[in-house]
């Protein structure tokens, strides 16, 4: 599933740019690299991204990239959604690399502390810090 979404644009007044994705059978995957790098980078339309409520990374080991240059400015809100498991990740560099110039922030919905906490954990190379979220803006979803 690597680069599967890799730079999709689009155009006109759509609300997400990719719709569907609960119907993604993803719980065998193993490798979600630059899977949505670059979604909506060349629209101003993409003010929510949502993975869903069934959206399964339990098997992904690989998430390098995965959310590099997503979005553009007017991006308010990502939701990971429940099934947003890294308990297998073992790459994540430059998960959520984005250019600092941008000066502006995004909400992230997350499902659990644990998982804030890993993407703040400058170990896993998630990027964040170069990113257009700042670690307030990690929300945990009841």
């Amino acid at each position: 599933s690597s680069y599967l979404f890799y730079n999709i644009s689009f155009w006109g007044n759509e609300e997400e740019p990719i719709c569907g994705l609960e119907h993604l059978y993803t719980s065998e995957v193993t490798d979600m690299s630059y899977m949505f790098a670059g979604v909506g980078a060349q629209s101003n339309e993409l003010k929510k991204f949502s993975l869903g409520d069934w959206f399964d990374t339990s098997n992904v080991n690989n998430m390098s990239g995965m959310f590099a240059s997503f979005g553009w400015v007017y991006l308010e809100k990502v939701h990971l959604g429940k099934q947003f498991d890294i308990s297998k990740v073992s790459d994540a560099r430059g998960m959520f690399l984005r250019d600092r110039s941008r000066g502006y922030d995004v909400i992230c919905y997350v499902n659990s502390k644990e998982l804030k906490q890993w993407v703040l954990d400058s170990e896993n190379y998630t990027a964040w810090e170069d990113a257009f979220w700042k670690s307030e803006n990690f929300i945990v979803e009841g």
